[in-house]
């Protein structure tokens, strides 16, 4: 279920409050993603990452094909000599593991995930945002912090459908990043972030924009320099999700990515990808009304030389 976590808080949940109802939740694995968050909020298993709030309103089940009598056993022997083992135990064991052909495989919860409190103490030297335009789909601000030793921390996501350019604009501007790196595409939407006094950054998109994009963020996983808070649910929901089209015969992965389960990961690669290319140290930026305030006052007060 995409956007699964935004229908749950903003839909699902709220309906249930009035008559203390109930929900019900029934799914085969699919990798690490929400549905797998859903599952270890019982106390009885294991947290879906260290600092995961589990809750005793919450009880998983779990049954695999072979638990269903009305299911012939040679049948299911059948599907096993088929199928390649991950897609066997994700389809008849219900077995939670990285989905086949995922794109960031080299992306561990129990490496690369930090709590909301470490991303706050994180001593940065730059503080830059990507975005990815939307407005039925989700618009993804993902903002990251950047220390000395270069390493990247996302410290928490925007993530919201029905946004205007204007209130895009709006928000990113009062985050004061000091540079911004959006979607090119969406002229109109940059058009605004000038406007608003943001320092838009230019992104170049090409045909190997993508996969460039792709090894540099799974070169920084594997570096251990890349870091995701927990706040970012939906940024890790796509982490977990987003995959190479079905091939079996396919040894490379010259070919792009499916293009779904991809806003916030967009939003990442644009900032990562052209500030890791264009970036040689920490800047400040000055708004333009700031800096046409300072440049009228030089030259009331600074001699010419």
């Amino acid at each position: 279920m995409r956007n699964f976590w935004s229908m749950w808080q903003e839909v699902d949940r709220p309906t249930l409050t009035d008559t203390r109802g109930e929900g019900l939740f029934i799914s085969t694995p699919k990798g690490f993603n929400h549905f797998y968050e859903l599952y270890s909020l019982d106390p009885s298993q294991p947290k879906a990452y260290p600092e995961q709030k589990q809750d005793t309103d919450f009880q998983s089940f779990h049954f695999t094909t072979l638990d269903n009598p009305h299911i012939p056993k040679d049948e299911i022997e059948k599907a096993r000599d088929e199928l390649t083992e991950d897609r066997f135990a994700q389809e008849y064991q219900a077995d939670f593991r990285k989905t086949e052909g995922l794109v960031y495989k080299e992306f561990d919860r129990a490496k690369h995930l930090i709590s909301p409190t470490q991303a706050d103490e994180v001593v940065a030297i730059d503080f830059i945002a990507g975005i990815d335009f939307g407005f039925t789909n989700p618009t993804a601000v993902i903002p990251l912090k950047i220390d000395k030793d270069r390493n990247y921390y996302a410290v928490r996501e925007w993530y919201k459908t029905g946004q205007t350019e204007s209130q895009i604009a709006e928000y990113t501007a009062n985050q004061r990043f000091n540079k911004v790196y959006p979607d090119p595409e969406s002229a109109s939407g940059v058009k605004e972030l000038r406007n608003a006094g943001v320092n838009v950054r230019t992104v170049t998109k090409n045909k190997d924009s993508v996969r460039v994009g792709i090894s540099k963020i799974r070169e920084l996983f594997k570096q251990n320099r890349l870091f995701i808070s927990t706040d970012c649910a939906n940024l890790i929901d796509e982490l977990e999700t987003y995959s190479y089209p079905e091939k079996r015969d396919r040894h490379n992965e010259e070919e792009n990515p499916i293009k779904e389960n991809d806003h916030a990961l967009d939003a990442l690669r644009y900032a990562i990808a052209t500030h890791s290319t264009t970036s040689s140290g920490a800047t400040t930026f000055i708004p333009q009304h700031i800096g046409n305030t300072y440049n009228k006052i030089a030259k009331q007060f600074i001699p010419r030389l």
